[in-house]
């Protein structure tokens, strides 16, 4: 017994706890479980083994029914275990589950933000855009109504200004019969004018508006004098621009047909203004109208600046005006209103053009006609020229050629034939119609005075201006511009560029003349100023302004970094004020006059022979380049620097 108790003591009892502690660990942690007891059972086996080889040294007798119990409790436990690996492997798959799912979730998640944001943003683009389509818009309308409003007041300003004038040119020839009836007549004339581009323009938006049917009223009347008549009347303002007029019909005479008159009118009227207008200086304009079957044919050609290929499509269109002819006067309207009244009277219109050769507009309506060879003559004449009702007479003057010469460019007839009859007696007037024609007459002759429009054609007035500075001689001739636009706008660039004066339309008589009178005295003073070695001097009201600068410029001499805007600053004056009141007063700029004082003091200098080297002069003088010095001192004098040194 007491063998039994030992061995009970030391293996039986020791299993014992050693499986209680294992069910409670698996109870506590199966994991742990499945992973230690492998190898304690392994030791445990191990040592019953020993036990087993060595019952011969202690005659030991194993209880059979404590040793079934250990192998009962060792199954209990295995199945135990299993059934947790099993827990655990259902566990671990719905564990995977359950992460793929919340992968799934989140990817779900993620790409769902990723739409939304991207719907967020294509709604902020699109959103963005159509802003900026109806900002763009808005900018175009706004574009087109400032446009509109130029040309409108341009339009009516022009006429305005010649009605002025010629009723100020009543009131000086009161007792000339001649004079009076002619200068009334062209009064009369240029009124019609004021309302004509207004009611054209509201013509076209009743016509442009779907909701108002516009008829037209048809009446009988003779054909063939309708068409000459109208053409007629536009000669004397082809003969301005030294520009033939031929026209040909196949419409026999004394023929009568009820037509819409006052349509037809607007079409030709427009067509033959545009072509006289866009035509170059001695050219010719061809005008043909005939009826085939029962079509009537009105084709006007023209030798002129033609249109570019890109914008043929789009000629037709309100508001128009081309890449060239972006500062040209007058409605761009025209040929929307024609194109609309031709539909109007179921017909079409085509243009034919190619750059500097001309144009050819193709008008075609249809007519309610049974026999057309009845009205037409199968053996139509030739193109004949149409002659002049009142040429554009050039006025001989006996001291014409005492007078100081001056280049007028104004694309308007009207104004042409009112500044002609104003300034004749004036001025030795050349006159063109567009920038191009004004460059050709300034390269060939030189003249006193620039007198031009802002809006023409090819080159409005500041462009003008740009090119005439690079002729050689032009860059100190002062330049008059006339404008109905608020000169404000061209203020600054127009003073870069040289520009003497404007005058704003509608002017009176005695505003322009004294206008070119004070421009012609300063440039003589100017002249004499450039002549004499002696400071400039100012009388009158601006003396003292004159006088300031002159003392300011001294003070400065030598301040080499001394400039127009620390002039203007010590004056009191802005730089654009101050330049524009030296420039009207004497002709220069400050630019100019700092120098005309610098050159001055060089001359004294060396006539007295205060310093020895030239190279001391330049420096007290605050200038820095020889070479530049040299230039202008011999230009100023027509001495050089060495040479007077050494003379005097």
């Amino acid at each position: 017994m007491n063998y039994k108790r030992l061995l009970f003591l030391f293996f039986i009892l020791p299993s014992a706890s050693f499986a209680e502690e294992k069910k409670k660990e698996a109870n506590k942690d199966p994991l742990f479980l499945r992973e230690n007891f492998n190898t304690k059972t392994s030791s445990l086996n191990k040592s019953l083994h020993f036990k087993k080889r060595t019952s011969d040294f202690v005659n030991f007798k194993k209880d059979s029914t404590t040793y079934g119990s250990l192998e009962n409790l060792n199954q209990s436990i295995l199945n135990k275990i299993t059934d947790t690996e099993q827990k655990i492997i259902t566990l671990r798959a719905e564990n995977e589950k359950i992460k793929s799912i919340a992968k799934k979730q989140k990817l779900f998640l993620f790409f769902t933000m990723v739409a939304f944001i991207i719907i967020v943003l294509f709604l902020f683009y699109f959103k963005n855009r159509k802003l900026k389509l109806e900002l763009d818009n808005c900018k175009k309308i706004i574009a087109s109504k400032r446009y509109f409003l130029e040309n409108l007041s341009h339009e009516i300003k022009t006429p305005i200004t010649v009605i002025i004038g010629y009723l100020s040119l009543i009131k000086q020839n009161s007792f000339d019969i001649e004079k009076l009836k002619t200068y009334i007549d062209l009064s009369i004339e240029n009124s019609k004018k004021i309302a004509s581009p207004l009611n054209n323009y509201l013509t076209l938006i009743k016509l442009s508006n779907t909701q108002n049917k516009i008829s037209y009223q048809n009446t009988l009347k003779e054909i063939g004098p309708f068409f000459s008549n109208t053409i007629k009347s536009f000669s004397s303002n082809a003969a301005l621009k030294n520009i033939e007029i031929y026209y040909k019909t196949n419409i026999k005479k004394n023929i009568k047909l009820t037509l819409p008159y006052n349509n037809l009118h607007i079409i030709l009227n427009t067509l033959l203004s545009n072509a006289i207008k866009y035509s170059n200086t001695d050219s010719a304009i061809f005008i043909e109208t005939c009826i085939e079957n029962t079509t009537l044919i009105i084709r006007v050609k023209d030798e002129g600046i033609g249109i570019p290929e890109k914008e043929i499509n789009v000629v037709f269109s309100r508001f128009y005006k081309t890449r060239e002819n972006n500062g040209a006067s007058g409605f761009s309207i025209s040929l929307s209103l024609v194109k609309s009244l031709v539909k109007l009277l179921k017909g079409s219109i085509e243009v034919e053009s190619k750059e500097n050769i001309g144009s050819v507009f193709s008008v075609k309506i249809p007519l309610d006609i049974i026999n057309y060879k009845l009205i037409t003559d199968a053996n139509a004449k030739e193109f004949t020229q149409i002659k002049p009702l009142s040429a554009f007479k050039e006025e001989t003057i006996a001291a014409s050629e005492n007078l100081p010469k001056a280049l007028i460019i104004d694309d308007n007839f009207e104004m042409v034939k009112y500044l002609k009859e104003l300034l004749s007696y004036k001025l030795n007037c050349t006159f063109c119609f567009c920038g191009k024609e004004g460059l050709k007459k300034a390269r060939n002759e030189q003249f006193s005075l620039i007198i031009s429009d802002f809006k023409m054609p090819l080159l409005n007035g500041l462009n003008f201006k740009k090119e005439l500075l690079k002729i050689k001689g032009y860059s100190e001739i002062p330049f008059l511009l006339i404008t109905a636009t608020s000169y404000e706008k061209i203020l600054q660039k127009g003073f870069t560029l040289g520009i003497t004066d404007y005058i704003s339309k509608p002017f009176e008589t005695t505003e322009i003349i004294a206008r070119i009178q004070n421009i012609l005295e300063n440039k003589k003073h100017q002249l004499k100023s450039l002549n004499s070695k002696e400071p400039l001097e100012i009388k009158g009201h601006f003396s003292e302004l004159i006088n300031k600068v002159h003392q300011t410029v001294l003070d400065n001499l030598k301040n080499t970094e001394f400039n127009v805007q620390d002039l203007a600053s010590e004056c009191c004056y802005s730089p654009k004020q101050l330049g524009r009141i030296l420039q009207t007063k004497t002709g220069l700029t400050p630019v100019k006059i700092i120098l005309e004082i610098r050159l001055l003091k060089a001359y004294e200098l060396l006539s007295n022979k205060t310093y020895v080297t030239i190279g001391e002069v330049i420096s007290e003088v605050g200038l820095t380049n020889r070479t530049y010095f040299n230039k202008k001192f011999y230009d100023r004098f027509g001495i050089k620097p060495i040479q007077l040194l050494k003379t005097q």
